[in-house]
């Protein structure tokens, strides 16, 4: 029989409560509530985990659906604009599918497979379309401004250059 997986529940704990209080802060400073909820929802799922109830699982699957839909809602397909959003959370989701936790929920039975299925194959085309529909967005490479100045300035930060009239605006 193995062990709850109290290690990883701890760790989510201390995550959930970090959202959480983080989140009433930035609700109090009129804010989204996407963080309290977030971080309530992690606490729910760690504390679930502890008790090893694979409905930890299912509610961290929620959030995670629930946090894609609502990147997607916000900033759509962009990559970059995405990463912020949701790469932690979907790393810490990715150990929910490791072996050594799943057998740890699942424990004394086997835990089911993990691909299969009508639910992974809409999830497979759901990231095929994704993928298609990003990897035609153009990247713009952002213009960059040169400026010269002379070589005994050149160690001085911009900020305490003398300003420099153009003459040739007057005329």
């Amino acid at each position: 029989m193995h062990r709850p997986p109290r290690i990883f529940a701890a760790i989510l704990i201390l995550i959930g409560l970090t959202l959480a209080v983080g989140g009433v802060r930035l609700v109090t400073l009129g804010g989204s509530f996407y963080y309290v909820l977030a971080g309530l929802a992690i606490l729910a799922s760690a504390v679930l985990l502890w008790r090893r109830d694979r409905r930890g699982s299912l509610v961290y699957g929620v959030l995670l659906a629930a946090t894609l839909l609502w990147s997607f809602y916000e900033v759509g397909v962009d990559l970059w604009a995405l990463a912020p959003r949701v790469l932690a959370l979907v790393v810490i989701g990715a150990w929910f599918l490791t072996p050594w936790l799943r057998r740890s929920l699942y424990s004394p039975a086997e835990p089911p497979p993990l691909l299969g299925g009508r639910g992974t194959i809409a999830m497979l085309a759901g990231i095929v379309v994704i993928a298609s529909v990003d990897a035609r967005t153009e990247i713009a490479a952002p213009s960059a401004t040169v400026l010269s100045r002379p070589s005994s300035m050149a160690h001085r930060p911009l900020s305490l250059l003398p300003s420099v009239r153009d003459d040739r605006s007057r005329s």
